[in-house]
C-alpha cells in the first residue's frame, strides 16, 4: 500500500516538487496505519483518542516547504490507495461490518488531517479551530 501510495505522488508535479527522499516522504505512513488498525478496533461510539502523530507530521511537512493543499493532496491519495486495497481484497472482508470501516477509516483520515493543519495554523497564529472536542463519525 506505501509503496502504490508513493507511485501515485511521484505522479504529481505538486507534490515532488519539494525534494524528500523516499523514507521522508513515507515515514508518516507507519503511524497512521497503526491509528487506523487502533480506530477499527475501538467500540461504536467509544471516545477516541487524539492523533500525537498528525500535528507533528503537520510541522514536518510545513517545515520541508509544503502547503496546507499539498497536505491535502497527500491525504486524498492515501484515501484512494486505502479504498482500492479494501476493494482488492473484498473477498476477505466481513461485508456486514465494511461500508462502516470505510466511514470510519475516511472520518480517521480527515481528522489527523485538520489535526495537523489545525497545528499548521498555530504555528502561523491564524485563528485556529480546537478539534480537541471533534465528534467522530462512530460517536454520532
Amino acid at each position: 500500500m506505501i509503496k502504490e501510495w508513493l507511485r501515485r505522488v511521484n505522479l504529481l508535479p505538486e507534490l515532488t516538487c519539494i525534494s524528500l527522499s523516499e523514507k521522508d516522504r513515507t515515514l508518516h505512513l507507519a503511524k497512521l496505519c497503526q491509528d487506523l488498525a487502533c480506530r477499527l478496533r475501538f467500540a461504536e461510539g467509544a471516545k477516541l483518542p487524539a492523533s500525537t502523530f498528525a500535528p507533528e507530521h503537520g510541522q514536518t511537512r510545513q517545515q520541508q516547504g509544503y502547503s496546507p493543499a499539498m497536505l491535502v493532496e497527500e491525504s486524498r491519495l492515501f484515501e484512494v490507495v486505502t479504498f482500492q486495497t479494501l476493494h482488492h481484497h473484498r473477498g476477505e472482508l466481513d461485508e456486514d461490518r465494511l461500508l462502516l470501516d470505510i466511514a470510519a477509516i475516511a472520518d480517521e483520515v480527515d481528522l489527523q488531517l485538520m489535526q495537523a493543519v489545525s497545528d499548521w495554523d498555530k504555528r502561523n497564529q491564524i485563528n485556529p479551530v480546537d478539534f480537541t472536542s471533534y465528534v467522530t463519525l462512530s460517536q454520532r
